[in-house]
């Protein structure tokens, strides 16, 4: 039984340290008018895969560790420790693709004249808003899990190419206010691979 409360203080512990962190960097976070990938984005957007992970660690460490369990003890541990990990899995394979799709992209935001440009620095080009001919919006279908503040949008422009852009970049709602409505086409997915 003490391992069982020594589990418990050290998962209250993990838990309650990434919420005061979470709270922390919403709170000095401040509105910018330039995005590109940062470390408290990549936090904010793993922190529920974070917290099951990290819960899900200390029981499958405890099943291993603890081999004078009782069977249903064991499979519980085990169960609930694989399970917690597996929903943690589609988010870091969503969070992987995202960075690697929004690597070297910067987008300026104008608020004053509503506008934005969008800079692909690896390709070396350059998008304004005006350049844009339609836009596919992809969301989650259902807000219930831990992927679904994954989503992303496709721009074409007029040449004919056409630009991603991912909520890892940064929320796609402060470019889509800008853009005028009947230009964007919403789809929903159940999980939002590019």
């Amino acid at each position: 039984m003490p391992i069982y409360i020594k589990l418990l203080k050290t998962l209250a512990f993990v838990a309650a340290a990434l919420y005061v962190l979470r709270f922390l960097i919403t709170l000095l976070s401040k509105e910018r008018s330039v995005y590109v990938p940062d470390p408290s984005r990549h936090f904010f957007m793993l922190f529920w895969a974070l917290l099951c992970l990290m819960i899900a660690g200390p029981l499958v460490i405890t099943y291993i560790a603890a081999p004078r369990m009782s069977p249903l003890e064991a499979a519980l541990l085990l169960t609930v420790g694989v399970i917690l990990a597996a929903f943690s899995l589609p988010v870091f394979a969503l969070h992987i693709q995202y960075f690697f799709n929004d690597f070297q992209k910067l987008v300026e935001v104008d608020k004053k004249n509503e506008s934005f440009k969008i800079y692909d620095v690896r390709n070396k080009l350059f998008y304004r808003k005006e350049d844009i001919v339609r836009a596919t919006r992809v969301q989650c279908g259902s807000k219930k899990f831990f992927w679904s503040n994954y989503e992303y949008i496709t721009f074409e422009i007029k040449n004919g190419s056409l630009i991603t852009l991912t909520s890892l970049l940064m929320p796609l709602d402060k470019l889509t206010k800008f853009i005028n409505t009947n230009r964007i086409y919403v789809e929903h997915k159940s999980i939002c691979f590019i």
